[in-house]
């Protein structure tokens, strides 16, 4: 065929059959079809179905391997990422246990939006949780159906920070359970009971969610309200998606010597420019080697996937480098540097790397000899 691009863009062709030219790919698709250069264009135009599917599958595919680092994706679709929610939540069970999840205050969900991983948490798993995040809690149609099916209602409690702060000082009634002191939004409720709360179903065993609507950072961790209302201390800081809280989850952690899971996404490399990864020698292109945490790096695989300990003891003869955090690689082993933390791949699509610590069974296995 004809050398040369062309303008209109079609799909290039390949001894193997339809390659994965994704500029090309994506112009044919806004063209439409039609080229000047007709049969003289060197890519293929295509115009069946099936080829068209092959392409969609080929682009879904390398989504995958470039938001899951390494080629760490699992198939799904759609289907695996409404079950984001379900799969972490039955993660941290396995990974924590359920005694460790429900000490104290139980779980703290940071950024969670509308409370997927709570509800989970919540419903399915019986472990005590609270949501922060400025977005109400809701529930939609899928989880009242799972009540419903399970005999039981649902009481939506929401606290803001003012509430938090008049809270504060109130003696025994500050340890009273939450149900009985938040007031809800109105229009998430099906019934009201009355007293503040706002109530769905008519089980006779209600579920409690609980929520504190509003931006999680130390203003909020630091007031008086926060520290009287959560005494007991959280069990554990889980961020699913963050995006800017992803940092403030880190530093609540790592302040109040808590466990963590984080499951990073967006990195905002330019609101975040402080952020800096430590860099051994050894590196050609700045950007690969060893992380300045410390510590011996290991591995291992299990049921809940891979499993890596970050770190390495570099070479400090060729020298340090500090270089700043600009890909989704690059936040996931920032985050793990900082808390000397480990890795694990969940099973669902798109940015499905934990970085966590504080779990008994994976201490337990980074402490093995052959781990």
């Amino acid at each position: 065929m004809a050398g040369g691009g062309c303008e209109a863009g079609h799909i290039q062709r390949q001894p193997g059959g339809l390659g994965r030219a994704a500029k090309q790919a994506e112009a044919w698709r806004r063209c439409a079809g039609s080229c000047p250069k007709g049969d003289a264009c060197r890519f293929a135009h295509v115009h069946t179905g099936a080829l068209r599917q092959q392409w969609v599958a080929d682009m879904r595919t390398e989504r995958q391997r470039l938001s899951s680092w390494h080629g760490f994706a699992h198939g799904g679709g759609a289907a695996a990422k409404r079950r984001r929610a379900q799969v972490l939540a039955a993660w941290l069970v396995q990974t924590y246990g359920r005694e460790l999840l429900n000490s104290g205050e139980g779980v703290l969900d940071v950024a969670g939006g509308a409370g997927g991983v709570t509800f989970e948490l919540r419903h399915a798993h019986s472990i005590r949780c609270t949501l922060v995040d400025p977005r109400p809690l809701k529930l939609n149609k899928p989880q009242l159906r799972q009540l419903q099916a399970a005999g039981r209602g649902a009481r939506l409690c929401t606290l803001t920070a003012a509430q938090l702060e008049q809270q504060e000082g109130a003696g025994a009634a500050a340890a009273a359970p939450a149900a009985a002191l938040l007031a809800s939004d109105p229009s998430q409720a099906s019934a009201s009971r009355g007293d503040g709360e706002a109530a769905h179903g008519a089980g006779a065993d209600p579920v409690d969610f609980l929520q504190v609507q509003g931006l999680f950072g130390p203003e909020l961790w630091h007031s008086d309200g926060w520290r009287s209302r959560f005494s007991r201390g959280f069990s554990l800081v889980l961020a699913c998606h963050p995006d800017q809280a992803t940092e403030p989850a880190l530093d609540f952690a790592l302040e109040e010597g808590l466990p963590f899971a984080i499951v990073p996404c967006c990195v905002f490399p330019r609101l975040f420019a402080h952020r800096r990864l430590v860099r051994t020698g050894g590196a050609e292109d700045g950007r690969s080697g060893s992380s300045g945490s410390g510590g011996s790096g290991s591995s291992s695989s299990g049921e809940g996937g891979t499993t890596r300990d970050v770190g390495g003891s570099g070479d400090s003869s060729c020298g340090t480098e500090a270089v700043p955090v600009l890909t989704y690689p690059d936040l996931v082993e920032y985050i793990a540097a900082r808390g000397q933390a480990q890795q694990a791949v969940l099973g669902f699509e798109g940015a499905n790397i934990v970085v966590y610590r504080g779990a008994p069974a994976a201490a337990a296995a980074a402490a093995a000899p052959d781990a």
